[in-house]
């Protein structure tokens, strides 16, 4: 709780009295975190018949109770650059100190296409007095972003034997991903003589996460 309190036992070195000691007492039991360093603190010590003294003794007070640490994992989403960030107190839920947090850092604040799935992340939480501890928690790095096609129309000729075929390339004019394409492919490839007319043609582009989409 950020609290001491000690009792006059713990100042009292050995005082006497040539009759007898009465009662003895400080004039300050209780330090917080306010006090951390050294304070002063006054023994008042009266004897039976009510003679009185007094002397000084140095208390110092330090914090060695690290910040206790609760975090939670996350879930983040690929831009459309490939990136996602996240930030320390995203990844906080309710750390604490006995005195005060000072600073919550953590391991990996950049994501990119490469990080695609479940990263471990160390958080970091740092009191004002400077003790620190650490622990782990997961962030799954999501991409839901699907290919940008990019297609043509093509004037192809059927040869003397009333066939023509076409490659994705011949239609597929530069789609491209936040991440990366995989795989790009079309509806139909081969025409013969019953398609002379105009003929509708699907390009198909997926990228590396499994994102599809199509164009006509």
């Amino acid at each position: 709780n950020g609290q001491y309190v000690i009792d006059t036992t713990m100042i009292n070195n050995g005082s006497n009295d040539n009759c007898g000691i009465d009662t003895m007492y400080l004039n300050n039991y209780t330090f917080n975190c306010i006090d951390t360093g050294a304070n002063t603190v006054t023994l008042t010590v009266v004897d039976v018949n009510g003679n009185v003294s007094t002397r000084d003794a140095t208390v110092w007070v330090y914090d060695t109770i690290a910040p206790v640490l609760q975090v939670q994992d996350l879930v983040v989403y690929l831009d459309a650059n490939g990136q996602a960030f996240i930030t320390a107190a995203e990844a906080d839920s309710g750390s604490y100190d006995n005195c005060t947090v000072d600073t919550l850092e953590v391991s990996q604040t950049d994501f990119d296409c490469s990080m695609v799935g479940n990263n471990t992340v160390t958080f970091f939480a740092t009191d004002i007095f400077g003790n620190v501890d650490s622990t782990t928690f997961n962030v799954s790095v999501v991409d839901t972003i699907k290919p940008t096609l990019l297609a043509t129309g093509l004037t192809i000729y059927l040869d003397d034997n009333g066939m023509a075929s076409i490659v994705t390339s011949d239609i597929d004019t530069g789609s491209f991903d936040n991440c990366s394409v995989d795989t790009a492919y079309l509806s139909q490839y081969d025409f013969s003589c019953e398609h002379v007319d105009s003929n509708a043609i699907t390009l198909y582009v997926e990228d590396v996460n499994g994102n599809i989409d199509s164009t006509v």
